[in-house]
C-alpha cells in the first residue's frame, strides 16, 4: 500500500523564526570587545572594524532566506505497523518565483521517529526527492502532521525556521500480538459456538411440529409419551459472536492489551466469524478496517454500565465479549467488571478482561 500525500497550495508555511547561530555570539562578542579597544586607545582602525564586525548581524538579519514558496509532501511505502520499518520518501518542491538555498526538512511524521533530510538549492518550480528508512514507535491515526524547514542566511550568522504544515491522513497499525487472557473453560475463542437450532449433532430440546414440515421430522417416542406431534430440535454449529469493547486508556500496559484485541478481531474476521467493535471509530469489514479502528482507540470513551450492557447484548447466547479496560479508577472497574460478569454468565457468555492485571 502506499500512501500519497498532494500538495496544499492554499496552507503554505507557517510563522518564520530567527535562530541565532554560534557564529553571531562569536561576532557579536569580538565587536564588542574592539569597540571597548577603539575607544580606549583613541583608535579609529579599531573603530571601523568593531563597526564592520557589528553591521554584520544586521545584514544576516536582512538577507534571511524567505521559504514560503517551499512545499513539503510525502509518499508512505506501504502500511506503517508499530514496531517495524518502513520507506517514506519527502519531496520538497519550490513553488515560489526566487531560488531557494540548501534546505533541511525535519519530518514530524505521527508515530514514528524523527526524520531528517537535506535538500540542495531549488529554482524557481523545480523540486528534489529523498526516500528514507524510518521506524513506527507507536500506534496512532491522525488526520495532519507538519516538517520544520531549516537553513541560514547568506553570511552565516542567522538560522531560519519555518514549521510546513503536511495534510494527509496518517494510520499507523498496533503491533502485532499474540492474544492473551482468555478465560478458562471457554474452551478457546476459536472453539466458542452459539446454541442455536439447525442442523447438527448436539440436542437442543424439543419443540411442537409446525404445519408444513416433513413427518419424518416427527420424533415418534416423544410424541407419543406427550400426546402430541413434537419435533427433536439440534443443535446448529455456528461461530459465537465476538464482541470487543475497548475503553480509553494510556501506557504501555494498555497498549499492549490493545495489540491483543486487534490480533483477535482479525483473526474472528478472517475465520468467518461474526465480530463487533464497541468504542472505537469505523466498521469491521475488513481486516484493514479493524486495524484502521485500533489505531484510532484514542478517542474511545471510559468504560461505563450503559457501554457493557450494549456489548453484552449483541454479544448474545453463548457469545464472547472481550473488554479492553481503560484507566478508570479500580474500583469503579473492578465493579463495573463484576457486575458484567454476573449478566454474562445467566447468557453463558464468555467474558474476556484485557489490562495490566491480564497476567496476574
Amino acid at each position: 500500500m502506499s500512501e500519497a500525500v498532494p500538495p496544499d497550495r492554499r496552507s503554505g508555511t507557517g510563522h518564520t523564526r530567527a535562530l541565532p547561530t554560534t557564529g553571531l555570539l562569536l561576532v557579536l562578542t569580538a565587536g564588542a570587545t574592539l569597540h571597548l579597544l577603539g575607544r580606549t586607545s583613541a583608535s579609529g582602525w579599531i573603530a571601523l572594524a568593531s563597526a564592520a564586525l557589528l553591521a554584520l548581524p544586521v545584514v544576516a538579519l536582512l538577507t534571511r532566506p524567505r521559504l514560503g514558496g517551499l512545499q513539503v509532501t510525502r509518499l508512505i511505502h506501504g502500511q506503517p505497523v508499530a514496531g517495524q520499518r518502513s520507506d517514506v520518501t519527502l519531496t520538497l518542491s519550490n513553488a515560489g518565483r526566487r531560488m531557494t538555498p540548501a534546505t533541511t526538512v525535519v519530518d514530524h511524521l505521527p508515530g514514528h521517529e524523527q526524520l531528517v533530510v537535506a535538500f540542495g538549492a531549488l529554482r524557481p518550480g523545480a523540486s528534489a526527492s529523498v526516500r528514507g528508512e524510518r521506524l513506527a514507535v507507536q500506534r496512532t491515526a491522525s488526520e495532519t502532521s507538519t516538517a520544520t524547514l531549516r537553513t541560514t542566511s547568506p553570511v552565516g550568522l542567522i538560522g531560519t525556521e519555518v514549521p510546513c504544515p503536511v495534510p494527509g491522513r496518517v494510520v499507523v497499525h498496533p503491533e502485532p500480538a499474540t492474544p492473551r487472557g482468555r478465560p478458562a473453560g471457554a474452551g478457546g475463542l476459536g472453539a466458542s459456538r452459539a446454541a442455536a437450532p439447525g442442523p447438527g449433532t448436539e440436542i437442543l430440546g424439543l419443540r411442537d411440529w409446525r404445519h408444513g414440515e416433513s413427518a419424518r421430522s416427527v420424533a415418534a417416542r416423544a410424541s407419543a409419551r406427550h400426546g402430541r406431534p413434537l419435533v427433536l430440535e439440534r443443535e446448529r454449529e455456528d461461530a459465537a459472536t465476538l464482541v470487543i469493547l475497548v475503553g480509553f486508556g494510556h501506557g504501555p500496559a494498555w497498549e499492549a492489551a490493545l495489540s491483543d484485541a486487534a490480533s483477535m478481531a482479525v483473526s474472528a474476521l478472517r475465520s468467518g466469524r461474526p465480530l463487533a467493535l464497541h468504542g472505537l471509530p469505523g466498521t469491521a469489514q475488513t481486516a484493514k478496517g479493524v486495524l484502521d479502528a485500533f489505531a484510532a482507540a484514542d478517542d474511545s470513551p471510559a468504560l461505563h454500565r450503559a457501554a457493557l450492557d450494549d456489548a453484552l447484548r449483541q454479544a448474545g447466547h453463548g457469545g464472547v465479549l472481550v473488554v479492553v479496560a481503560g484507566t478508570a479508577a479500580r474500583a469503579d472497574t473492578d465493579g463495573l467488571l463484576a457486575g458484567l460478569r454476573r449478566a454474562a454468565a445467566r447468557r453463558r457468555c464468555a467474558v474476556v478482561v484485557l489490562d495490566e492485571r491480564a497476567d496476574d
